[in-house]
């Protein structure tokens, strides 16, 4: 189950005409050597040789804190899958986990006369959570809150103010992807770039008082005489 070849798979011990008709019998569980981890979810790829006898239609995922703990329920990591052959995939908030197992509170069988008899798996995957990274977006928000709007025109520091709103709304929020965060951060840092700074008012030309001037023939009378 941890081989990634979906060609096989495993099964509870069906030699001899064992059963696995208890649900405490019907469980696939992961030991995390370098635990406890933090763990977000699970991945469940049926059995795709044959047919999908033991897939689990109703689930229960739960956990060990420590090797010697008991297995705790993890809130929300329940409900029920279709017998078919696509991966199921579950979520939940992060637990810090040493061991971590899928229960088959119901799985199928085509015989419905035999459900809830075995349980199998092809492959079986934990997810970790995704850590979101905002050390740009925030230097970027310091960035753009130390501009001064008086030293750009109206429109271009329109266009900052709604992409600061965005980004600070961005910045303070938990239940975003890293996508969300770059993309936000991409549409700040440009609005920053295209800032258009005012041009400094030109001084009008100082007027000229106007001197009245003397006709010609007139300086030339005085000069005679």
């Amino acid at each position: 189950v941890l081989d990634n070849v979906e060609a096989t798979h495993w099964h509870t011990d069906w030699a001899n005409g064992a059963l696995a008709d208890q649900q405490e019998e019907r469980w696939l569980g992961v030991i995390i050597n370098d635990g406890p981890a933090e763990i977000a979810g699970i991945r469940y790829l049926p059995r795709q040789s044959g047919n999908v006898n033991g897939t689990p239609t109703e689930y229960k995922v739960q956990y060990k804190a420590t090797d010697n703990g008991s297995w705790l329920d993890i809130e929300g990591a329940t409900g029920t899958w279709s017998a078919d052959k696509n991966w199921k995939v579950v979520t939940f908030d992060a637990v810090e986990a040493k061991q971590i197992r899928v229960l088959g509170v119901q799985t199928h069988c085509d015989k419905a006369s035999e459900a809830n008899m075995h349980m199998s798996c092809s492959e079986f995957r934990l997810m970790v959570p995704v850590k979101i990274s905002k050390d740009a977006l925030a230097a970027l928000i310091t960035e753009a809150e130390a501009l001064t709007e008086a030293d750009y025109t109206a429109e271009s520091w329109a266009v900052l103010e709604s992409a600061l709103e965005t980004a600070i709304a961005v910045n303070a929020a938990d239940d975003v992807s890293q996508d969300d965060v770059d993309t936000v951060a991409a549409d700040l840092q440009a609005a920053i770039a295209t800032l258009e700074e005012k041009e400094d008012p030109v001084d009008p030309e100082p007027d000229v008082p106007e001197v009245p001037s003397t006709p010609v023939t007139e300086v030339f009378k005085d000069v005679k005489e």
